[in-house]
């Protein structure tokens, strides 16, 4: 039989070649931890709700390793499924946002490693977002610092 036929027979019973779906692992002490979470802010009303503020930061990257298209068949050299990559770096930035309850948004470039310090600075520039709100962050190591 050829790789072909197989394919086939495959196909008519309902099996097809997929790539699987990439998904965070979630252990035990992350379910334990998340449900503490819950917990202990289960009695916010809607208007604290609207005081809290969830942030979080992301690398823009203008070339990426990263690209997967659904294509049809022999589309592949085809331009706009091509993944575009450099050599030496391209152009990359990290920002850092955050969205209040209220619908409030705020989105700010930050420098391109962030520690404690440049944490620090780019919170005070964005100041009065924050004042009088609960904020809500990751536990990167940077906001898990004394200073912060």
């Amino acid at each position: 039989m050829s790789r072909r036929t197989i394919q086939r027979y495959l196909r008519k019973s309902g099996l097809f070649g997929r790539k699987a779906v990439k998904k965070l692992l979630v252990t035990k002490q992350h379910i334990k931890r998340r449900f503490v979470w819950c917990k202990a802010y289960c009695n916010f009303t809607g208007d604290t709700w609207c005081k809290v503020i969830f942030s979080d930061k992301v690398q823009i990257q203008r070339f990426t390793m990263h690209c997967r298209y659904m294509r049809r068949v022999r589309a592949r050299l085809e331009n706009k499924y091509i993944c575009k990559t450099v050599k030496f770096g391209g152009f990359s930035m990290l920002c850092w946002g955050a969205i209040r309850g209220d619908g409030t948004t705020t989105f700010v470039r930050c420098p391109p490693r962030l520690n404690s310090d440049a944490c620090q600075s780019v919170l005070k520039g964005i100041r009065e977002i924050y004042e009088d709100n609960i904020f809500m962050h990751d536990g990167a190591p940077c906001h898990r610092s004394k200073h912060i």
